[in-house]
């Protein structure tokens, strides 16, 4: 392979690069929702039976935790804390649902290509 191939494979190669993060930053530099976790104090959670089924959404139970949601970028940072306190199990679902996530009415049902990875954009209409 001569100089010149090489040199347009790497370019190309950069190209995919450079489109991929662009997936994931706008122009902005505002990062987008690939994932998130729900944090919760063991003693306020009978179990996670119930809890978001959301697809790419973790339930993880923290003893003495105040009820969060932590919306997550492509690396796992966090980008936002929302107080879930005064929320139930549906408008919990709901609020999922408006950011963008998919919601599996049991922990067994497929989820839809355009979910399966982020970024996740919200829906205001629902």
């Amino acid at each position: 392979m001569d100089a010149r191939s090489v040199l347009s494979l790497l370019c190309l190669a950069l190209v995919g690069l450079a489109s991929v993060r662009a997936d994931a930053e706008d122009q902005g530099g505002t990062k987008h929702v690939f994932s998130a976790r729900v944090e919760v104090s063991e003693t306020g959670v009978r179990g996670s039976r119930g809890w978001p089924r959301s697809h790419n959404v973790m339930f993880k139970p923290i003893p003495g935790a105040s009820p969060e949601l932590i919306l997550l970028d492509e690396q796992d940072q966090q980008i936002e804390r929302i107080d879930i306190s005064g929320m139930n199990r549906e408008e919990l679902n709901s609020l999922l649902q408006k950011r963008g996530f998919f919601r599996r009415e049991s922990p067994t049902d497929a989820v839809p290509d355009e979910f399966l990875r982020g970024p996740y954009f919200p829906h205001e209409e629902l």
